[in-house]
C-alpha cells in the first residue's frame, strides 16, 4: 500500500512482483513499481521503493490488479503476466529472445522462473499485454 500511495499512480510490478507471486527464487529487498510518471527512487526507513516510467497511460494500465492483504486494505500490482513483460520491456529487450532455445535459456537459466507456475499464466491475459507493448513506447 505504501509504495502505491508514496509515488502515485504507480502499481508494483518488475522482479518484485514476479518474487511476490513466486514465480523467481530470489528475495526482492526493492520494492519495483511502474509508473506513467517520471523515474523516482525513495529510499526510507522502511524500505527502498524503485519506481520506472513508462510513456503512455495505457501500457501502464493493462494488467494492473486490485490485491488486498486485509479487509480495506488493497495495493495496485502487475498481474504475473505484465511483471514478466515489464520486465523483458524495461531491462530485457536486448536479450535474444528470437526463438523457443532463446526464450526458455532466458526464462529458466537467466530469471530461473519456476515452470510449474509460468505454465499457470493466462495466455489471454498474456496477449492482452503482449498487444500494448508491440507498439513501442
Amino acid at each position: 500500500m505504501l509504495a502505491n500511495q508514496l509515488y502515485g499512480l504507480s502499481a508494483i510490478s518488475l522482479t518484485y512482483a514476479l518474487s511476490y507471486y513466486g514465480l523467481i527464487p530470489e528475495r526482492v529487498t526493492t520494492l519495483t513499481s511502474i509508473t506513467n510518471k517520471r523515474r523516482k527512487f525513495f529510499q526510507t526507513l522502511i524500505g527502498i521503493f524503485n519506481y520506472y516510467y513508462y510513456l503512455y497511460l495505457e501500457k501502464y494500465a493493462v494488467g494492473i490488479e486490485l490485491h488486498s492483504f486485509i479487509k480495506q486494505q488493497s495495493f495496485l500490482i502487475a498481474s504475473p503476466e505484465k511483471s514478466l513483460c515489464d520486465q523483458i520491456y524495461l531491462f530485457d529487450k536486448d536479450y535474444p529472445l528470437n526463438n523457443k532455445k532463446e526464450m526458455e535459456n532466458y526464462l529458466f537459466h537467466n530469471l530461473r522462473i519456476d515452470e510449474k507456475l509460468l505454465r499457470k499464466f493466462s495466455l489471454k491475459n498474456l496477449h492482452e499485454v503482449i498487444t500494448y507493448y508491440k507498439d513501442g513506447p
